[in-house]
């Protein structure tokens, strides 16, 4: 008897772009940047996004264009989680007895800084016009598309 195996790709329909934005920003300033550039109104969630295997969350910031239809995500690609380690602490000892873990939405793109995450819903959408405009941030260091075919944790941007 043959044995199968399934998927999430089997299952799952991926109709969202991903851009990889590389900045120097605080993720309320990129954010701001974005809405002033590309006309958006994108404004931090309520709760982060969490991974379900990590501790890490991740700043959450969304707008759903309900005219053309377009949800647009931006999410920090970067967590850094503080875990503290119980030690006995003696007069010598180092007071600071905790660790930082640093983990990534998208291991993939360890370099970005944030990832826009753009659900168009087969609505048309000029990409390349988007991504010109990120680029006429200031002092923004690139932006650039991600195939999400080749995402291996691409189940970590399915959150809504």
């Amino acid at each position: 008897m043959a044995n199968f195996k399934l998927q999430i790709e089997d299952f799952v329909d991926y109709e969202f772009q991903v851009l990889a934005i590389h900045a120097n920003y605080s993720d309320f300033r990129m954010a701001y940047f974005l809405n002033k550039q590309l006309n958006l109104k994108l404004k931090r969630k309520q709760e982060d996004v969490a991974i379900y295997n990590t501790n890490s969350k991740y700043s959450f910031f969304e707008w759903i264009d309900q005219k053309q239809h377009i949800t647009w995500d931006l999410i920090s690609n970067k967590s850094n989680t503080v875990l503290k380690i119980n030690k006995e602490t003696t007069l010598f000892s180092n007071l600071q007895n905790q660790n930082t873990i640093i983990n990534y939405l998208l291991p993939e793109v360890k370099q970005a800084n944030f990832i826009l995450k753009i659900n168009h819903g087969g609505a048309t959408l000029n990409l390349r016009a988007v991504t010109e405009q990120i680029k006429k941030i200031p002092q923004l260091i690139t932006v650039y598309k991600i195939p999400v075919e080749d995402l291996k944790s691409k189940e970590n941007l399915i959150f809504s």
